[in-house]
Formats: C-alpha cells, structure tokens, sequence
C-alpha cells in the first residue's frame, strides 16, 4: 500500500508552502526597511540642502537675492535625491506586491490544498475500514463454516454409537445439508472479499493516488505561477530602477561646469571701484625721484622666435630627436637672428640632451607644448580627454624639460577654445596650467613660466585673456600667447594694430 508514504509526501509539499509564504513575507519586509531607510536618507540630504541652498547658489552676500531660484548642481542634486525618493517608492510598491500578489496566494493555497489532501486521506482511510470490514465479515463466515463442521463430525461419532440408528442417520443428514449451506456462504464470501480487495488494490487505491498525484502537480503548477508573479515583480521593480537611472544620468550630463560660475556672477554684480594705482614715495632721509634708474649696459631681451615644425604641422613629429636635423637647422636659426623656438610637439619618451644642448649653444630658448596628439584636451568633449593619463603626459614632459636651462615657457594649450561654442573647454586648460604650476612646486623644479595661446578669434580674444588672467596665482597664466594673422594693410595704423594694442595695454601680463 503506497498511499501512506505518498500522501505524507504531498504532506510535506504542501508544508512547504508556508516556508516559501514566510520568505516572501520577510523580502517584503526587508524591501519595507529599505524603502523607509531610503526616505530617511533623501528627507536628511533634502533638509541639508535646503539649509544651504543660497550659500551654495550665490555666496554668502550675494548683490541680488536668487529667491527660489538654485545653481545648476543644486538643480542636478535635487534630482538625484528626487530619484531616491521615487526608488523608495518603488521599493514600497514592491514590497506591497509581495505580499498582495505572492504571500497571501500562497497561503490561501496552503489552506486549500492542506483540505483536499486531508480529504484524499479520509477516503482512502475509509476505503481501508471497508476492506478490513469484508475481512472481518469473512473471517466470521470461516468461523462458522468451521464450527458447522465440527457439530456434523460430532453427529457422525454419535450415529456410529447411536441405538436409534434411523433417527441418528436423519440428524446427521441434515447437518451435513447445514455444513453445505454454510460452506457455500463461506465460498461466496471468498469470492466477495476477493474481488473487493481486487477493486481495492487495482481501482480504488490506484484512482486515490492518481488524484492525490494531482493535487501535488497542481500545486506544482500553481506554485510556478506564483513564483512567475514574483520574478516578474522584480523584474519590473528593476526595469523601473533602470529608467530613473538613465534620466538621472541623462540630468547630469546637462550639468555643464561655467552654469554655476554664471549664476554667481549674475547674483554677485555690484560696483566696484579699482584701487588707486601705487606711486612712488622717496624715503623721508634721500632725496629722490620717481624717474628709472638704467644700467647703461643693460640689455633688452627681444624674442625673435619661429615655430619649428618640419615636415610642417601635419606632420606632428618631434624635431627635437634627430641630432641630424636639428644640428642643421639650428646652424640656419643662429644666421638668421633667431633666439627662440616653439615646438608643437615634443615625445617624451625619447632623449633631447643633444638638441637641447646644440640650441643653448646657439643662445636659443625653446618655447614647449606639454600636450600631444595623443594627449590634449579636446574642445568638443573636455571632461573626459582631462583624465589621470592626459596629465601623467604633461608631467612627463614637464619633468623632462624643466631641466634645461633654456626651456623658456611651457604652453598649456594652444588655441583649444576656437570659437563661442566651445567655450566650456576653457576651465579645463586652466586647470591644466595650474596642475603643471603645482607639480613644478611640489617636485622642486624650475619654476617654468606656464601660459596659453589663443586662437585668432576677434570675438572672444579679449574675453578668453581675462578668464585666464583672473582667480589665483596657481591657476592663472604667467602670460597670455596673442594670436593674429590679419596683418592686411601696408602699416600699423591701418591694420588696426593700434587698437588691439590698446586693449591689452593694461592686461598685466606678458603678451606674446
């Protein structure tokens, strides 16, 4: 009989049923944790923002008040504490589903599937109480056949003894009729209870374990589906995960770094008025003047100087490397007058002892790019071209010609910003001219001038040499390289270059 074991199997699936009811009553608690640590967390960052929205916005004592108004990053954190807010939500939801969609599901099938197993039990056990009956009842009719025996052997001993042998051969006559009947009783009983155990091994039982075999798949069946319910409840809650992150990133990238710096100085105009320039005061015991004292002797150092690119621009190759090149034409440098060099592109992966040394000899500085065609900022994607290898370059080349005492200045970029579009890439230069500052100061080496050349575009030169010439001495240029090919005209005047001299007559720094 295989229904016993059988059905404390199906027992224990059913059981089952609870543990996995209690494991997604404990997620969907978890998930409730969670989302109520993710408030917490947005709620505290919210009310720290909201304590120093202004002072992050426009300083603290801004000219114009900015009302509701907030920076740029403030704008993109708000998002992004928005965004945490809505995956707490999520996570509520979530946790909701769990228990609404999963949970109680299963415990109602736990309930209903325990009822229809017990009374899979209660049958089979009454068809056992059946069977047992009818072995019962044939066990009585074999009791009987047995006794109906023993009473004709009885008679036969006492007609055998018997005076009245008639009347003894009569009754034992008729006993052996009794024993027949009973006997015939017991044969049919036999046959009942075997053809009843019969229908009991080979319908009953089979039909009770098919229908209990049933139940068990169903709930197989049904347990599937709800675990279908809870994956794709995830799925779902991750789907949506992955949508307020790509809006998040999405926001972020519009956070463009000079927004900040715009809103500041909107909020931050007011009057100012320069200080008054110094003038010279003579010592109370010497009697003097404020006019020059000049050394006869002294020289004025003019640069004459020429970009040395062979094989011209395009060509983007060190000259700096071929002894041979370079002894030929810094021979032709000496005899025209030059005194300077400016090189685009120098490898710093190769030895320029030999050059260096031939141009020093020749009493000509050289005026060095630190960035490559492989390492640069690029105008139209700034951040990601400032990375750990674009400087680890720089320092390279730094540290290699910081060395030669004719290294004149370094250049940080040349002519990035190239028209109104790309002005962004601005910020990136000048930090790029203060991380070459600091890193001559910090590896002890000469404090080569550091500066930028710009592009020949009139309409936002002037703007472009005072956004380089503002902030502190670590970030701005020690000069300011003027680019202008418009020399059209037969003289100064009417080139326009009495002008353009103008507006960089008080600019403070050197121009070249």
């Amino acid at each position: 009989d295989g229904f016993k074991p059988a059905n404390a199997w199906v027992s224990h699936g059913i059981t089952w049923l609870e543990d996995i009811q209690q494991f997604y009553r404990e997620r969907s608690a978890i998930e409730k944790e969670y989302s109520g640590k993710l408030n917490a967390l947005a709620k505290k960052y919210f009310e720290k923002k909201n304590k120093k929205t202004a002072a992050l916005s426009v300083g603290d004592t801004p000219t114009m008040t900015p009302g509701s108004l907030e920076s740029a990053s403030l704008t993109t954190w708000t998002t992004q504490l928005t965004t945490l807010e809505n995956r707490a939500d999520q996570h509520d939801r979530y946790a909701n589903n769990l228990v609404s969609q999963v949970a109680e599901p299963l415990r109602f099938l736990g309930t209903r599937f325990e009822e229809l197993r017990k009374r899979h039990a209660d049958f089979a056990a009454k068809l056992e109480a059946e069977r047992d009956a009818q072995y019962a009842d044939l066990r009585k009719v074999k009791a009987k056949y047995d006794a109906s025996c023993q009473e004709v052997e009885s008679k036969r001993k006492k007609a055998e003894s018997s005076y009245d042998k008639a009347k003894a051969q009569s009754s034992y006559q008729q006993h052996i009729y009794d024993m027949n009947n009973v006997k015939n009783t017991y044969l049919i009983a036999i046959n009942v209870t075997n053809k009843q155990k019969e229908q009991y091994y080979h319908e009953y039982v089979p039909e009770v374990m098919d229908s209990l075999q049933d139940l068990s798949e169903f709930r197989t069946v049904k347990l599937n589906g709800l675990w279908t319910v809870a994956s794709q409840l995830e799925a779902g809650l991750l789907h949506q995960g992955h949508g307020l992150m790509e809006t998040l990133t999405s926001e972020i990238t519009r956070n463009q770094p000079h927004l900040d710096s715009m809103m500041y100085m909107q909020h931050n105009v007011g009057t100012w008025q320069e200080p008054a320039d110094k003038t010279f005061e003579p010592s109370p015991v010497w009697h003097d003047d404020d006019l020059m004292v000049v050394d006869e002797f002294a020289k004025r150092f003019y640069i004459r100087g020429i970009d040395y690119q062979p094989g011209g621009a395009a060509a983007n190759e060190d000259p700096l490397i071929d002894t041979e090149v370079c002894t030929r034409d810094i021979e032709r440098f000496r005899r025209l007058g030059v005194n300077a060099v400016r090189v685009y592109s120098l490898d710093n992966n190769e030895n320029h002892d030999e050059c260096m040394d031939l141009l020093a000899d020749a009493g000509i500085y050289l005026m060095a790019d630190v960035n490559s065609p492989d390492y640069s900022i690029n105008r139209e994607e700034p951040h990601p071209s400032y990375n750990a290898d674009y400087l680890q370059s720089v320092f390279a080349t730094v540290e290699m010609f910081a060395q030669y005492d004719n290294t004149m200045l370094f250049f940080s970029g040349n002519e990035v910003v190239d028209n109104e579009n790309n002005t962004d890439s601005a910020p990136y230069v000048k930090a790029t001219t203060r991380d070459i500052k600091n890193y001559l100061r910090a590896r002890g080496l000469r404090q080569v001038p550091v500066g930028y050349s710009a592009a020949d575009v009139a309409s936002n030169r002037k703007q472009t040499a005072d956004y380089f010439n503002c902030g502190s001495d670590d970030a701005r240029s020690d000069f300011f390289a003027f680019n202008d090919y418009s020399w059209c005209n037969t003289d100064f005047l009417t080139a326009g270059w009495d002008q353009k001299v103008q507006n960089f007559t008080d600019y403070g720094l050197p121009i070249l």
